[in-house]
């Protein structure tokens, strides 16, 4: 990962692997072209979800029984561009789709109906709060805390859960939030030290895995890997895997969400890409950020798929 963040020289870059049913760091990066001394990228939470966040629509609309993951769904016009009255008026112009593939796309007319018309404030943020938002994530060194304001009107809502609202993702808890999906719904306490030895070589900490949350049921969790595969199947991240990764998709199906959002802090144009692999046995949870100004460098996606190619190096030989 390090080597293709000083290829490709993003204006910042943060990786992070761990083990869905352990927590355990696999991989912990930063990158910063221009300033070497920008530390901690990882443990900022200033950064906007984007359409993350629509992993958490989804979740409330499956857990709630209102969706399933192949539910027919429907949206007027540009399937990215938001306007009031396509929340509020279903007309004889809609187009056809299913839930799982509106994730895959990334459909923002389709989560903002969604989020509107079915979750509402209440569940959204009964959600957010369940995968983390607004609490301090508790972890071997300080996080900022992500953050999820979620309002109450109606076209604002329909933002918030399309991933345009006021909400901000630290990305090691993105990494936690695409690893309780994998894990069946439980959310496992990150670590990175395993162990620690006194000067006479004695052990003095072990760490042991330990469960923070189950923000949804295991079916739920399920239902969410599904969808979550239409992205790098035919959806948002389906180019770059396709182009760059077709041996490792012959071996696995990858489960991801793409989001991207321009950004003030610091400026610039934030791509998402988390999620976890193998779909069906997963082994590893992941989050990558990057951050470009001017011409996008690189996404998220293909960092991603560069570190699973190595990850599962043996396997796609």
């Amino acid at each position: 990962v390090n080597e293709t963040f000083r290829k490709w020289r993003p204006l910042l870059g943060t990786f992070v692997a761990l083990e869905p049913q352990t927590g355990k760091i696999l991989a912990l990066l930063d990158y910063a072209r221009g300033n070497p001394e920008y530390a901690g990228i990882w443990q900022r939470a200033t950064y906007p979800a984007a359409s993350v966040f629509k992993l958490i629509t989804a979740a409330g609309a499956l857990e709630k029984g209102l969706l399933n993951y192949d539910s027919p769904v429907s949206f007027r016009g540009n399937l990215y561009r938001l306007a009031p009255d396509k929340i509020r008026r279903i007309s004889k112009w809609e187009q056809q789709t299913h839930f799982d593939e509106a994730l895959g796309k990334s459909n923002n007319v389709v989560f903002g109906r969604v989020a509107s018309n079915l979750v509402g404030p209440q569940t959204l943020r009964e959600f957010s709060e369940a995968f983390g938002f607004n609490h301090s994530i508790q972890f071997d060194f300080p996080l900022d805390m992500s953050r999820a304001s979620i309002p109450e009107g109606l076209y604002e809502l329909a933002r918030c859960g399309a991933g345009f609202g006021e909400v901000t993702l630290n990305p090691l808890h993105a990494a936690v939030i695409a690893a309780a999906i994998a894990n069946s719904g439980v959310m496992m306490k990150p670590y990175l030290i395993e162990e620690m030895t006194d000067p006479e070589g004695d052990k003095v900490y072990q760490a042991k895995p330990e469960v923070l949350a189950q923000p949804i049921r295991a079916k739920t969790a399920l239902d969410l890997s599904r969808m979550m595969l239409r992205t790098v199947e035919d959806g948002t991240a389906s180019k770059i895997f396709h182009r760059h990764g077709k041996n490792l998709l012959k071996k696995m199906s990858i489960c991801g969400k793409t989001g991207s959002l321009s950004g003030e802090n610091p400026p610039g144009l934030y791509d998402w890409f988390v999620g976890f692999a193998p779909g069906d046995a997963p082994q590893i949870a992941f989050a990558a950020m990057i951050v470009n100004q001017g011409r996008s460098r690189i996404k998220g996606a293909f960092v991603v798929q560069e570190a699973l190619k190595t990850f599962f190096r043996e396997q796609t030989n």
